[in-house]
C-alpha cells in the first residue's frame, strides 16, 4: 500500500475508535489506563492491529 492508502485506512481506523470511545462513554478526556481497562476499547485495539497486519501482507 502507498501512503495515501495507509492515510485512508488510519482515518477510518481513528474514526471507528472514536465511535467505541463514545459509545463506552469514558468521559471527554479518556486515559490510556481508561483504554486498557475498558474491554471494548481493549478488543477494538486488538481488532485494528488485525487488520493492519492483514492489510500489510496484501
Amino acid at each position: 500500500m502507498d501512503q495515501m492508502d495507509w492515510t485512508g485506512v488510519r482515518d477510518a481506523l481513528d474514526a471507528c475508535y472514536g465511535i467505541v470511545l463514545q459509545r463506552q462513554a469514558l468521559g471527554r478526556v479518556v486515559t490510556v489506563e481508561m483504554e486498557h481497562g475498558n474491554p471494548s476499547c481493549r478488543r477494538a485495539i486488538e481488532l485494528q492491529k488485525e487488520l493492519i497486519t492483514a492489510a500489510r501482507r496484501s
